[in-house]
């Protein structure tokens, strides 16, 4: 895991056979995450007392959905058809503390709008920092909404790399902006964030951004998008005159 977020799902199938589950941080001998079947035939589990950090523990579903800190993990189990012939398995895994990525969706609306349409343009911008240094993304391993788009401008062609070079947030540091399509995205109408993944000096990361996914409706052509910077400034302009 990298970023120190973990989600961890286990199949009904497995619950059933599974007398426990734990998830042991070797590094503090803390237990995060413990799952404990209940032994008196009735169906179900129950929580250990000393289990539960914030960020989400389900025992009897057998979910953690959380966040975890940077360090060495051991996930144990016991699988078994029943009860009484148990064997215990167990899994070591490195978290690492991630990178802090910001990106700015469709940097030249305020409001980030995103039309409806499957040929529209959407434009990612991934900010650089002082930490961040943009030139270290991997740009093949970019990947937007929940379809997972590959950016539509090759990124990995010279010249289209250079262009998409700039600063779009005027703060004298070097942003990236990658283009997709709204149709590869699977963005669906009304989503409010949208997120991209990727690497950056070998190291995953996920960053999300705020959006307004819209339509004009039927028989309005995807050109109409042009207006849309146009409308906004009437729109705020009347505002400020209200």
């Amino acid at each position: 895991w990298s970023g120190g977020y973990a989600a961890l799902r286990f199949h009904p199938q497995i619950l059933r056979k599974t007398p426990n589950f734990s998830l042991v941080n070797l590094d503090t001998s803390d237990t995060v995450f413990q799952l404990e079947r209940v032994v008196n035939g009735s169906p179900g589990c129950v929580l250990v007392p000393s289990c539960g950090p914030p960020g989400g523990l389900c025992p009897c579903t057998g979910e953690f959905d959380g966040v975890l800190a940077a360090g060495n993990y051991r996930l144990t189990s016991e699988v078994s058809a029943d009860l009484e012939r148990a064997e215990s398995i167990y899994l070591n895994l490195s978290v690492s503390a991630g990178v802090a990525v910001e990106i700015n969706v469709q940097p030249r609306f305020d409001d980030n709008w995103i039309m409806a349409r499957p040929q529209v343009p959407v434009q990612v911008a991934i900010l650089g920092s002082a930490s961040v240094d943009v030139l270290d993304v991997d740009v093949t391993t970019l990947a937007f909404g929940p379809d997972g788009a590959a950016p539509a401008l090759d990124l990995t062609h010279p010249i289209i790399y250079w262009l998409a070079l700039r600063d779009v947030n005027d703060d004298g540091e070097t942003d990236l902006v990658a283009t997709f399509l709204y149709g590869d995205t699977g963005l669906p109408l009304g989503e409010s964030e949208a997120c991209l993944t990727g690497e950056i000096g070998g190291t995953p990361f996920e960053a999300c951004d705020s959006v307004v996914v819209f339509t004009l409706g039927c028989g309005l052509g995807v050109e109409l998008t042009l207006l849309l910077p146009a409308l906004i400034w009437l729109s705020r302009r009347r505002s400020r005159r209200a």
